[in-house]
C-alpha cells in the first residue's frame, strides 16, 4: 500500500459517520482512530495510542458481509 501522505488521526470521540465521511468526501485513503495524544498534528504522535483503523476496503467489506447477513435472515430475500 503506497500512501500520498501520512493518514489522517481522529480522536475516539470522533463519530463513525465523521469516520465515513472523510474516507469519501475528503478521500482520505485511511483514518486512524487513536486515544489521547495531540490531536492538531493529524498525524501520528510519540503519545497516540491506535485504536482502530478504517479505510475504503474495510468499509467495502463491512457492508458487504452486513448485506449478504441481511439476506440470510430474511425469508424470500434473493440471494
Amino acid at each position: 500500500l503506497s500512501m500520498a501522505r501520512p493518514p489522517l488521526c481522529v480522536p475516539c470521540s470522533t463519530s463513525l459517520e465523521h469516520v465515513i465521511d472523510l474516507l469519501l468526501r475528503e478521500k482520505c485513503e485511511m483514518v486512524v482512530v487513536v486515544k489521547s495524544g495531540n490531536m492538531y498534528e493529524g498525524s501520528y504522535t510519540s503519545s497516540s495510542r491506535p485504536l482502530g483503523v478504517f479505510s475504503l476496503g474495510i468499509l467495502s467489506e463491512a457492508t458487504a458481509n452486513t448485506a449478504n447477513t441481511h439476506d440470510e435472515c430474511v425469508p424470500g430475500a434473493a440471494t
